[in-house]
């Protein structure tokens, strides 16, 4: 998982059909509460709004065409526009009763929404959003649904920097040392799930093949004394910065993987010739 940046403006769609829409739901809700509470009474939500695909092209891009949280790409328009805070039902943890309604007031808010693939979206999160304190969990009929109270231990990867809680050992994602949420996280997403370790682990060879050469050069036992090793470097150095641009697979991943291995303190997007600055010096490299 990585950083994104969503676009500030709603899309035209979303921002005047969507507010109509829970003005409404907010109307007979308060008309209500009880019935939505028990399960008795349910809202419909407007798959054709928040789902638009101009909504989904904008997220699609925002996002470099990949799952906002495991980074698999996602070919054409055939991810899901996932709500971060659940709109329907929401459970504290997968042994959890199911608590109803959701966040219904979110459902078309622009900064509650990510594009995502159908394994995390429906398989994994679905209602999964875990607080660390459950009794502040924000309701409508509280200071207008206001979410400012509550402390979300899952990532939101458009406002958390997700590097700060997750780590790489090899393919498989850890918590870092800022603990609790990383591990929440990796958990509720399936962050170490069969298919996404053995995709991560063939990216990861391929570039590891390449930053193990980079090593070599910088301890000095290949020689960079002629034009063609000199161009083959730079073609390395281009490779390995390709593998960690935000647009690539697992980019968290290969980030994580080239400051473990090359430089700890090295910041991405890197520009080629500080790369290459580093491999053509000497010095002791990290372990």
């Amino acid at each position: 998982m990585i950083r994104i940046v969503r676009p500030e403006e709603p899309p035209e769609l979303l921002a005047r059909k969507g507010s109509t829409l829970v003005r409404n739901m907010l109307a007979e809700y308060h008309a209500a509460p009880r019935s939505y509470q028990d399960g008795s009474k349910a809202f419909e939500f407007a798959q054709d709004v928040y789902g638009h695909p101009d909504v989904k092209r904008r997220l699609s891009k925002a996002q470099h065409d990949k799952c906002a949280y495991c980074e698999v790409p996602i070919v054409s328009e055939a991810g899901d526009v996932e709500h971060f805070r659940p709109k329907a039902a929401v459970r504290q943890g997968k042994d959890q009763p199911k608590q109803t309604p959701g966040y219904f007031w979110l459902a078309y808010t622009w900064s509650n929404l990510l594009y995502a693939c159908s394994r995390c979206n429906r398989e994994h999160k679905r209602d999964l959003f875990p607080l660390e304190d459950p009794t502040a969990r924000a309701d409508a009929t509280r200071e207008e649904g206001r979410t400012e109270g509550e402390a979300p231990l899952l990532l939101d990867p458009a406002t958390d920097a997700p590097e700060l809680h997750i780590r790489f050992n090899g393919e498989r994602a850890e918590p870092s040392s800022e603990g609790r949420r990383g591990r929440v996280t990796i958990d509720v997403l399936g962050l170490n799930r069969t298919r996404l370790l053995e995709a991560r682990r063939e990216r990861l060879e391929h570039v590891r093949k390449r930053v193990y050469t980079l090593r070599l050069v910088r301890a000095g036992r290949i020689p960079m004394n002629d034009p063609e090793a000199r161009e083959h470097l730079h073609d390395l150095c281009r490779e390995i910065l390709a593998a960690a641009d935000s647009r690539a697979p697992f980019a968290a991943m290969i980030r994580g993987t080239v400051r473990q291995w090359l430089a700890p303190d090295l910041e991405f997007p890197c520009p080629e010739e500080r790369l290459v600055a580093w491999a053509l010096s000497r010095a002791d490299l990290p372990g």
